[in-house]
């Protein structure tokens, strides 16, 4: 702050900024008798003679030595609340908000001579004296991370002026700068980028507060913005209320109305909405550095790297695949008396006819292969073949007295081809005994919709039938899982691989059935699962525990022998149907709703999956857009003077715009700034404020004192 004008030219760096400088108070003396034309609060500020710097080791300025000296002054006097404990105590919170952490008080009171001074720069250089005081000036401004009023929308910047205060305390920031970066920062120039971007997002002052977005007369928005501002503007700044000029002269404060709108006329040439929408919005400026846009241009190329990686990645693992298929099929094939495997031959009598088909014979094959498809009742399955549903395809097996045990388990792989509206409760019988729910003994392992669920009727009838049911969807779309039902005695529960669901008490024992075992659907044509594909059905004598049901889930190969009485793979009984069901199983794989030669990546190497997992793991971080920072901040605008508003009313203008000037009576005998460049006008009106005005280093040596 320049202090030539007032008798402050020894103000120390800090300036204003720190609390410390409310010792200024005791150096300033001014007139109380002056008449009210010429007020002593509108005086310039005079100096005593400036103070004895007593330590001759200092190297600071006149102001900060006397503050110093009198904090170790009232340090020392000789009185029961300066004790040494209760001085630490009270400067700790002075400065921080905080009490002095047990060590530094316990540091400080190790010394046989306190080291006062020391102390008091340690407080000042904290992070948290910042805090602490940036607080008191937040309050000031009214800052919050919403508009309030009608929407109360979140500012979603806003903390960037919050931090940007905090910050201007910790560095000390002078107080002549720190009010005109508030008023006018962004029409400031010079120093550094980073400068430039701070000088920015402060003036977010003139940004927060509240806002009433959903106004519909929208002039009547922008007057009502502009008075909150210029409100905000003369109690945080000057210590006095410019409010009630907007509809009449002040009966108390020497501002006319004219003087009111031709300061109005300032705000009124800035932007500080960034729209007149239904809704409306405040301003946002981009306060990007070189290296944001340079971060943004690396993280545009890693989403495109990334995905051409993903493309090249499912180009190399679906040929992979699909040269595995091929290769499985003609071996599959070979020396078969098909006559769609004997046409390939005909055309293709290479070595690898299934890898040189092109054009039409590649569609005739392929065409073939999807009609041999929808006929057979196979389809490739977790190991070898499994039952095709498409095709309402059954499997039968024949009663028999182990098929009828005490305590018992059934398992099946189950797939399902595609997506199960949830709220479709259809049951589809998998496994099942009986051929309805009601009938003695009857038991089945079932789905509806997704979720797996067992049946149980120990003694038949219906009510008195046990049934459960998982709450989640157990089988995803294009996985193999393991499901099972377990009947111990005393509890029926269903599994999905190998994590018990679903389980119920059962308070009798189950009667025995004569009914054949069905698989694919019930007995009376009826609940056909249509959805998906079936393999690997198995029936124990015994419940399987937890980790038993969790290796056959993780690995159908290995067989679990001891309690097994059923053991269905599904393998064709001639070469008639061996052949038609390893076409199928090709038409399956190959031919998908995605058009000819479509594979799935569960087919993929267990090494393709794992780098493709990374890769879109990787795209779903870079998902995220690379989002510029920006601050709430305002800009100029057009410049555009307001005429005085009869009572405030924007609907009833009276003469000729206001030039744009501020009020002439807060500084008696000093010259009103120019304001009449193609600017908004808030820097003459910031440096107006911080050059020649006596009100500004009062109000803010009074917070000081009042905080």
């Amino acid at each position: 702050m320049d202090g030539r004008a007032h008798g402050l030219q020894n103000l120390p760096p800090r300036s204003l900024s720190l609390p410390r400088l409310g010792m200024l108070s005791l150096l300033f003396l001014s007139p109380i008798d002056a008449p009210a034309e010429n007020h002593w609060a509108f005086l310039p500020i005079r100096s005593s003679d400036p103070p004895v710097v007593a330590d001759p080791e200092w190297r600071g300025s006149p102001v900060d030595a006397f503050v110093r000296d009198r904090l170790a002054r009232l340090a020392i006097e000789p009185a029961a609340t300066d004790l040494p404990p209760a001085w630490l105590r009270r400067v700790t919170y002075d400065l921080t908000g905080l009490p002095p952490a047990r060590e530094e008080l316990e540091a400080f009171l190790a010394s046989p001579e306190p080291d006062y001074a020391g102390a008091v720069d340690r407080l000042l250089a904290s992070p948290h004296f910042g805090e602490r005081w940036g607080r008191m000036w937040l309050d000031v401004v009214r800052y919050a991370d919403s508009n309030g009023q009608d929407e109360n929308m979140a500012m979603a910047h806003a903390w960037r002026y919050r931090d940007w205060v905090v910050d201007a305390f910790n560095r000390d920031l002078p107080y002549r700068e720190f009010l005109r970066h508030q008023l006018a920062g962004d029409l400031l120039t010079g120093g550094s980028e980073e400068e430039a971007r701070q000088r920015v997002i402060a003036t977010g002052f003139l940004v927060i507060g509240p806002k009433i977005l959903a106004e519909q007369d929208k002039e009547k928005m922008s007057m009502d913005i502009i008075d909150e501002q210029i409100d905000t503007f003369g109690r945080s700044m000057l210590g006095i209320t410019l409010g009630c000029a907007r509809c009449h002269d002040h009966k108390y404060d020497p501002v006319s109305q004219r003087e009111y709108y031709a300061l109005a006329g300032v705000f009124h040439s800035t932007r500080t909405m960034a729209n007149r929408d239904h809704v409306s919005m405040w301003n946002e400026r981009s306060v990007a550095t070189a290296s944001d846009h340079e971060a943004a241009v690396a993280h545009a190329g890693q989403v495109e790297a990334n995905g051409r990686a993903i493309a090249e990645l499912e180009k190399q693992a679906d040929a992979a695949l699909r040269g595995r298929l091929l290769d499985d099929a003609e071996r599959a094939l070979a020396g078969a008396e098909h006559p769609v495997w004997k046409n390939i031959l005909k055309a293709q009598p290479e070595a690898s006819p299934l890898r040189t088909l092109r054009g039409s014979a590649l569609r005739t094959f392929l065409r073939e292969l999807e009609g041999v498809g929808q006929n057979s009742r196979f389809t490739a399955g977790k190991n070898g073949f499994a039952l095709r549903g498409a095709t309402r395809a059954i499997v039968d097996v024949p009663h028999r007295p182990e098929l009828e045990p005490e305590r018992f388990t059934i398992e099946a792989m189950v797939w399902l081809d595609r997506a199960v509206d949830p709220s479709d409760e259809n049951r589809r019988w998998l496994v099942n005994k009986n051929q309805n729910e009601w009938e003695r003994g009857h038991f089945a392992l079932i789905l509806a919709g997704s979720r797996a669920g067992a049946y149980l009727a120990p003694e038949g009838g219906r009510e008195k039938q046990i049934m459960v049911k998982s709450e989640e969807n157990a089988v995803p779309v294009g996985e193999w899982v393991s499901l099972a039902m377990t009947f111990s005695g005393s509890e029926l529960a269903v599994w999905a691989n190998g994590r018990k669901l679903a389980s119920a008490p059962v308070d009798r024992p189950r009667q025995p059935s004569t009914f054949p075992l069905r698989i694919g659907g019930r007995a009376d044509g009826h609940n056909f699962f249509e959805e998906g594909a079936l393999d690997s059905v198995r029936v124990y004598n015994r419940v399987l525990d937890e980790a038993e049901l969790q290796q056959r889930a993780s690995d159908p190969g290995v067989e679990i022998v001891d309690g097994l009485v059923l053991r269905e793979d599904f393998e064709p009984r001639d070469e008639t149907e061996r052949v038609a069901a390893a076409l199928a199983a090709l038409a399956d794989q190959l031919y998908g709703s995605d058009g000819p030669l479509a594979v799935t990546e569960a087919g993929w190497s267990a090494e393709d999956q794992a780098e493709m997992k990374r890769l879109r793991d990787e795209q779903e971080h870079l998902r995220v857009p690379f989002a510029l920072p920006v601050a709430l901040a305002v800009s100029d605008a057009e410049i555009k003077p307001l005429p005085v508003f009869a009572r405030g009313n924007h609907l009833d203008p009276t003469g000729e715009p206001v030039p744009r000037g501020v009020p002439v009576a807060l500084s008696p005998g000093r010259p009103a700034p120019a304001i009449a460049g193609q600017g908004s006008g808030r820097l003459e009106l910031a440096d107006w404020l911080v050059d020649d005005h006596p009100l500004t280093a009062r109000v803010w040596v009074n917070r000081i004192w009042q905080t």
